[in-house]
This record gives C-alpha cells, structure tokens and sequence, in this order.
C-alpha cells in the first residue's frame, strides 16, 4: 500500500517518541509488547474511529473496502486494486 508523506511523517514522529519493540512492532503497550488483537479492535480502534467521526462499528475491515472503492472509482483496474490489497 503506497504510504502518503502525511503518513510517513507521523510515522517518523511516533517512533522518534515510541520506538518500536524489539521484534519491530511499532504500535506496543508501555511495557514495549504487541497490543492483543481484541484490546485493539474493541479499544484502541473504537476510539480511534470516534475521534474520526466515523460511524460506531466501523471495522478495519470497511476502511480495506472503501480503499477499494476509492481506487475503483479513480479508475484503477480491478487487477491492480487487488494487489494492492493482498500485500
């Protein structure tokens, strides 16, 4: 997936505050392990997603598909929105 440079600097920001953990994971609890999958999904996301103004509920999951829409719809080919997608 390209990474916009808006995206890159905050990239860069968080892990000149945060490194990440030994195993190269860059979003980690305070004592540097990878967040469980359910506290970041009900958690993490959730307030993420509020913060956003998103609708309550939304997943991961519908951010992936309206990736896929908004290359469909700017006319990007079917084949190449899927590699984009399994990467």
């Amino acid at each position: 997936m390209p990474l916009t440079q808006v995206v890159a600097e905050a990239l860069a920001l968080h892990i000149a505050v945060l490194p990440p953990g030994e195993d190269g994971t860059l979003f980690t609890t305070r004592s540097g392990e990878p967040y469980r999958h359910d506290h970041y999904g009900t958690v993490i996301f959730q307030k993420a997603v509020a913060r956003a103004g998103l609708p309550t509920g939304t997943t991961s999951h519908d951010l992936r598909h309206y990736y896929a829409s908004v290359l469909l719809a700017a006319g990007e080919s079917v084949v190449a929105v899927a590699e984009r997608l399994d990467r």
